[in-house]
């Protein structure tokens, strides 16, 4: 479970620089939501290396659901469903 958590956190990292960088280019980049995300991610990096491999796989399962229904949502309500 340690080695998927980084493996994750390694595409998850590279994907967001990417956002990072598309944003920074256009202008939009904002410190103020930049930092509190960056230090909730370094939490969450050293909560996961002591963690349970139990404790991850449900934590990994909540946050793909909530993610899910996230997606589900924005994808409703952009079509006017919503």
């Amino acid at each position: 479970m340690h080695t998927a958590v980084g493996t994750a956190s390694t595409l998850i990292a590279a994907i967001a620089f990417t956002g990072f960088t598309g944003h920074a280019i256009q202008g939009d980049f904002s410190p103020s939501y930049a930092i509190p995300l960056a230090f909730v991610t370094i939490i969450g990096g050293k909560f996961s290396l002591k963690s349970k491999p139990k404790h991850l796989k449900k934590l990994f399962a909540y946050t793909n659901w909530m993610a899910a229904l996230f997606m589900i949502f924005n994808a409703l309500h952009t079509k006017g469903i919503i």
